[in-house]
Formats: C-alpha cells, sequence, structure tokens
C-alpha cells in the first residue's frame, strides 16, 4: 500500500515518489523496486524423481513473489537460463551429465512480482564445481570356482548408481603371500577370474575376491565389497590332452550313430568323456557323460536321428574329463561330420514350427517370421489362419515359407486390409505346417505391433564454432533418421551405416539451433523427437600476422663476390626468415633457398662464381614467438 501523498493545495493525493534525506544524500524510499534475492545455500545430491541435482536455498521476500531459478556452465547465470518456477524457498535443478563433471556451474534466482509479472533487474549468482557423484559399492558378491579349471566365476549385484564407468575386480591366495591381482575395466555384472594368466598354480584355501565400483572421473571408486572365499579347491593340476581318432558311422539305411575315438597321447588318463552331436545349422545337443572303461565307442540313441532323411550333416565332438577337483579338463576335439544315406524320407506328418515375430512390413502389411519344423517329411505348405485382436476379424490363406531369413528362417510379407487395414494392431497369429502325411501341430502367438515411435533422449555431443554433433537413443524397426535444424532437413542417416548420430556442419558461430529428429520405415515417418536448442561456439580467435619488413638488397657489397640484404625492424618478431631465387651453382646460389630463424637484421651471401648480369631476387619474413610467419616483404632484385 502508497502511504505516501502530496498536498496540491486542495486535497492529498498518492505520491508517484519518495524521497528521504539520510544526512548525506536523498534516497529512494518509494517505490523500493523489486529486491534482490539472497541465496543462502546450493548442495548436491541424488534427488527422487530428478536424479543427480544442485539442491538451491534462498531466503523467501516478504510479500507475494514467484521465483525464475536455473544454471550456466562457465558464466553467471542471465535471464534466459532462468526457466525454472518456484513458489517455496528451495529448488533441485539437474546436473547429472558427465560433461559438467569438474565444471563450475553458477545458479541463478530472480523475483517475480506476481502482481505485476515484473522480473527483478539484479539476478543472484552462486557458483559451485560439480563433483562426480561418489559411486556405490556393488552387493551379493559370490565367487564360484569352476570344476577341472583355475578359473573362479564371479557375480555381483551392479551398483545402483546412474554413473557407473565399471567395475574393477581382485583375486589373492593370501595364505600363500600372493599380493591382490586385479582385473581392470570390467563391465557387467559378471566376470570370469582366471588365475593361470598370474603364473599360478592352482587354487587354495585362502584364495579370496573382491570387488568395487569405479565411478566418473580419476580415481573415483567406492569402498570395496566384503572378501568372498569359494574354496577349498585342490591344488594338485593335470591337464588332460585333445581326444583323438574320433570317428562317427552310421550302418547302411539306418537311423543310428556309432562314435568311436582314441584316448589323449600325453599319457595322463581319463576318468570320463563328453560327446556331444548336433545337426549341421542347429545348437549342440545335451552333453553325453561316458565313463571312461577302455572300450572307446559309444552308440547314440536312435531317437535323435528318427527325423533324417538322406543328405541330413551331423557334427560330433568329445573332450577327455578329469573327476571334479582333480585338474584342467581337454579342450573339444576337432568336428567330425557324418552324412546320412539311403534313410529315405520320414513317413510322418512335420514337428512344431517356432513363431519368432510378427512386424510392421509396409503401410498395410506386416512380416511373419517363424523356424520351419525340424523334419518329419517335407513341409509343402503352411496354413495362416490370422485374428486382429482389436476387431476381431479374421483370415485363412497359405504362406509358402520360399522367403528365407539370413539366419534361416522363413519369412513371408501378409496384406492385412482385409482384417485391419493397418499393421498397428495385436495379431493373433495360428501357424499350421503342412506335407504329404498331414499337418503338424499349431503355434498360437499374439504379437503386437506398435506405430513407429519418435527418437528420445535428444542430446548435443560435439559442438563447435561450426558444428553440432547430435545424439539420439535408438528406435525399434528404424531404418533411417532424418534431422532437422531450425526447420530444414540437415541429415538423413540410414541404419546401421550411421546410426543414431548426425554430425551438422557449415553452421554459423555463437548461434542457436533448434534441433528435431524424426524415425524412417519404408515409408512411414514418425512424429518429431523433442525439440533441442544448442548454440555453437564463438569463432576462434585468430591470431594477427606480423607485417612485412622493408627490405634493401644490394650486390657487390661489400665485395665483388657478395650480395647484402638488409631489412627493417618488425615489433614482436622473435626472429626472421629469408628466401631467395638465384642462377649461380655454387654454396646455396643456385635455386630457391629458404633461411630460418636470422636473429639480426641483415644477411650475406658470397660466391665466387658470382658473373656480371645474373639476377637475385630476395623477400623477408618477421617470425613470432609462437612459430608463425608474418607477411612476406615485397621482392627485391639485385643484378
Amino acid at each position: 500500500m502508497n502511504d505516501y501523498h502530496v498536498f496540491d493545495g486542495s486535497t492529498w493525493m498518492p505520491a508517484a515518489e519518495a524521497y528521504q534525506h539520510n544526512g548525506q544524500t536523498w534516497e529512494k524510499v518509494w517505490p523500493l523496486g523489486i529486491p534482490k534475492v539472497n541465496i543462502l545455500s546450493v548442495e548436491q545430491k541424488d534427488v527422487p524423481g530428478i536424479g543427480y541435482a544442485a539442491v538451491v536455498k534462498w531466503e523467501k521476500l516478504p510479500g507475494a513473489y514467484l521465483y525464475r531459478v536455473g544454471l550456466r556452465v562457465g558464466s553467471p547465470a542471465e535471464k534466459v537460463d532462468l526457466r525454472d518456477e518456484e513458489s517455496g524457498d528451495t529448488a533441485a535443478l539437474f546436473i547429472g551429465r558427465p560433461d559438467w563433471f569438474g565444471q563450475t556451474i553458477y545458479v541463478g534466482v530472480v523475483a517475480e512480482d506476481l502482481a505485476t509479472g515484473t522480473w527483478g533487474d539484479d539476478i543472484a549468482n552462486i557458483s559451485t564445481v560439480v563433483q562426480a557423484p561418489a559411486p556405490v559399492a556393488p552387493t551379493n558378491l559370490k565367487a564360484v570356482l569352476t570344476p577341472g579349471s583355475l578359473t573362479a566365476a564371479l557375480s555381483w549385484t551392479e551398483s545402483v548408481s546412474a554413473f557407473v564407468q565399471g567395475y574393477e575386480v581382485q583375486g589373492g591366495n593370501t595364505k600363500g603371500g600372493s599380493p591382490w591381482n586385479t582385473a581392470f575395466n570390467v563391465t557387467g555384472s559378471t566376470f570370469d577370474f582366471d588365475t593361470s594368466q598370474y603364473g599360478l598354480s592352482g587354487f587354495g584355501e585362502s584364495w579370496e575376491f573382491r570387488a568395487r565400483t569405479k565411478g566418473f572421473g580419476t580415481n573415483n571408486f567406492s569402498g570395496w565389497t566384503s572378501v568372498v572365499r569359494p574354496g577349498p579347491f585342490k591344488d594338485a593340476v593335470q591337464q588332460q590332452g585333445q581326444v583323438i581318432g574320433v570317428e562317427p558311422r552310421q550302418p547302411q539305411g539306418q537311423r543310428r550313430v556309432t562314435v568311436t575315438w582314441s584316448a589323449p597321447a600325453n599319457g595322463v588318463t581319463p576318468k570320463r568323456y563328453i560327446l556331444q552331436c548336433g545337426r549341421s545349422g542347429y545348437a549342440w545337443s545335451p552333453e553325453f557323460t561316458i565313463s571312461h572303461d577302455g572300450s572307446n565307442t559309444y552308440e547314440f540313441p536312435e531317437s535323435l536321428f528318427v527325423d533324417e532323411r538322406d543328405g541330413t550333416l551331423w557334427n560330433f565332438r568329445m573332450r577327455a574329463m578329469n573327476n571334479e577337483g582333480e585338474g584342467l579338463n581337454g579342450g573339444w576335439s576337432a568336428n567330425q561330420q557324418l552324412t546320412f544315406r539311403n534313410v529315405g524320407m520320414p513317413n510322418r506328418p512335420p514337428g512344431p514350427l517356432k513363431l519368432v515375430s510378427v512386424e510392421r512390413g509396409g503401410s498395410t502389411t506386416i512380416n511373419i517370421r517363424w523356424t520351419p519344423p525340424d523334419y518329419g517329411g517335407d513341409v509343402r505348405t503352411n496354413k495362416l489362419f490370422l485374428t486382429n485382436v482389436s476387431t476381431g476379424r479374421s483370415r485363412e490363406t497359405t504362406l509358402d515359407g520360399d522367403t528365407h531369413h539370413p539366419n534361416g528362417d522363413r519369412q513371408s510379407n501378409v496384406s492385412v486390409s482385409a482384417v485391419g487395414g493397418s499393421p498397428y494392431a495385436t495379431w493373433r497369429v495360428q501357424l499350421t505346417p503342412t506335407n504329404n502325411y498331414g499337418d503338424g501341430p499349431t503355434a498360437d502367438q499374439e504379437f503386437t505391433v506398435n506405430r513407429l515411435a519418435s527418437p528420445t533422449n535428444l542430446r548435443a555431443g560435439a559442438v563447435t564454432h561450426d558444428s553440432i554433433e547430435i545424439l539420439w537413443d535408438p528406435v525399434e524397426s528404424a531404418t533411417a533418421y532424418a534431422v532437422f535444424s531450425n526447420g530444414t532437413m540437415r541429415g538423413f542417416t540410414p541404419v546401421p551405416d550411421a546410426g543414431t548420430y548426425a554430425e551438422v556442419g557449415a553452421l554459423l558461430p555463437d548461434t542457436e539451433h533448434v534441433f528435431q529428429v524424426v524415425s524412417v520405415f519404408n515409408d512411414e515417418v514418425s512424429e518429431g523427437s523433442e525439440l533441442l536448442p544448442v548454440r555453437t561456439a564463438p569463432a576462434p580467435d585468430e591470431a594477427l600476422m606480423l607485417p612485412a619488413p622493408v627490405v634493401k638488397l644490394e650486390r657487390n657489397k661489400p665485395a665483388w663476390n657478395k650480395w647484402q640484404a638488409g631489412w627493417s625492424a618488425v615489433p614482436a618478431a622473435a626472429s626472421y626468415r629469408l628466401k631467395w631465387t638465384g642462377s649461380t651453382p655454387e654454396g646455396g646460389g643456385h635455386g630457391d633457398h629458404t633461411v630460418s630463424d636470422l636473429d639480426g637484421l641483415s644477411y650475406q651471401y658470397t660466391g665466387t662464381d658470382l658473373a656480371w648480369n645474373e639476377t637475385v631476387t630476395c623477400q623477408v619474413a618477421a617470425v613470432d614467438a609462437a612459430g608463425k610467419e608474418g607477411e612476406w616483404s615485397l621482392p627485391q632484385n639485385a643484378v
């Protein structure tokens, strides 16, 4: 309320301004304007819902004010940075960017008068150096000794910190007096610690392991976890050799396989053997364990091969084993192959197939991919019953599956115009393989095809005075991305050639550019990402070039067989460089020559073969302390 009035001779009117003398000068007492905010503290910590933040606290002003808060890196915050609105006395500003760690940020606060909407002119700024958050140690460290090897499998629960660069693990036989042996730069939450690389003979009862988290910055580690002791494990180690002479045989016309082999040649008697087989292009079978009885022969169960036909290729391999804890097992033998002959085609319907995925194929098609069944006879067709779950509309058709996916699967593009029009829906796929002997089991599964998503987490990478690197998170199914700057497309990055980044060049220095990225799939384009304003850096200062000296060139001075160049001094010159062209063949006078780092202001050349009417052309340039040449003088000639 304005309590200051002035008498105009007839009545008292509210005063526009009021001043009071303080004994030395007049000071304004009405209106006072918007006071400057008093910042009390700034603290760095994790804030739920925001992340790693600078929490700033200030003293509230008496009256009705809104506070605008923001920050800037490297220089005091200005009004353009003050975007957050707060009615209280505290705000949390996100500072969890690794490129800010170690840099000085300025947190600014200014008051806004709610009655007038006017901001204060005086911004309160407080600076702080952004500290990388202290990493949190992993938990639940476990170490399991691998039987028959010198390896311990370590696992742990990853750190809860969002700023983790990796982990460091250590192991040591403390009872044996060995130091901690360190494995650096471990990613993920598992690591196989191989002690053989440290020249150790085996595990003892006192082997110990521990781990810690590596955060951002130099020597930014969490504390070590508690030590775990997996022992005991026998120190006696013997190395099994490789099984030799592995030979699979198929009795004529039968779906059986017998394998024979020879024991390793290194003299260590195996306690048992492990044998595996697998159809070419498929996974290996489970391991078959065979006791060492000296017979060195094994017949596989006939049930493994009931679906084989002529030309089917199988692989077989073996390894020799110790008993658990007795040493190192042998490696796998070389793969031995067997091709089935004279077994004909299995006379039964096909086995089950496996549905792999349903994805957008175009604006009105979806792509169905499946793994073909193990053979129970040749699959002629695949019956498809397709249902749009949201509308209940269905269609029935057949898929020949002639189109092969690179990994051996089958795939087929299916039009959905009759049952949905758009591929974006939840689809129930019922696919049945069939051959001359009947139908195999039906695979029945639902898949959801979502609309093409927009790129997210748009952010700036390297920024120079004329270029900006833009990065974003990948979008599932996107085959390319288009990058726009101020509404103009500045880049088109196909996947995977360019990935999820683009460098936009030929930009003006110290200029703000607003970026947006869209995802592309065939003829489909997503909505635009969030907008990202980025300012290019100021143009670099160009060092001034030193001016050219004034040169005078004289022939036959001080003698008939000499020439001399002299020049004026150039301020800030650390040295001079002289170049000349001459036609005489002796002593450097012939051809083009440059003399560097001349301290004085003159140079003489002597040549006993200098002749009349020969021309020497000379130029001089000053050189600054950084070694940069200035402008070259005008050419001077002497005849």
